[in-house]
Order: C-alpha cells, then sequence, then structure tokens
C-alpha cells in the first residue's frame, strides 16, 4: 500500500473527507502504512487535511489538487 494507491482513491473520491480508518477499511494495507503515506502526501501538498476531535484527522483531494500529476 503506497502513496499512489492513496492519492488514487481520493482522487475518484473529490470532495469527499475520510479518516486513516476509513481509506484503510476501503483499500487496505496496514494502518501505519496508511498513516505514513498520507504524512507524506501532506507533507507534499497532494491532500488537504482537517483536524477533528482527538488528534484524528480527515483528508481529501479538491480540484486543485488532482489536476497535479503525481510523481
Amino acid at each position: 500500500m503506497g502513496q499512489n494507491d492513496i492519492y488514487q482513491f481520493l482522487t475518484k473520491n473529490k470532495g469527499i473527507w475520510f479518516t486513516s480508518k476509513q481509506i484503510q477499511g476501503k483499500i487496505g494495507g496496514s494502518s501505519s502504512a496508511i498513516s505514513s503515506s498520507l504524512k507524506r502526501l501532506r507533507k507534499d501538498k497532494f491532500v488537504y487535511f482537517k483536524a477533528g476531535r482527538k488528534g484524528m484527522f480527515s483528508y481529501m483531494v479538491t480540484d486543485s489538487t488532482s489536476s497535479r500529476n503525481y510523481p
């Protein structure tokens, strides 16, 4: 499970916020692999994120980021 898999999933579901646990449930993989991939995608500004309660983050791709070419 890599960054590209997560990015493609979020791109197919534009405009919808997902937690890392929801992403893991949809595409599989370990929670640590999902978290580290999301962290790298956040750092590279390929996904938007917002903080929820108890330190839980939600992630989504918007039109402005989905038009960028993911390396």
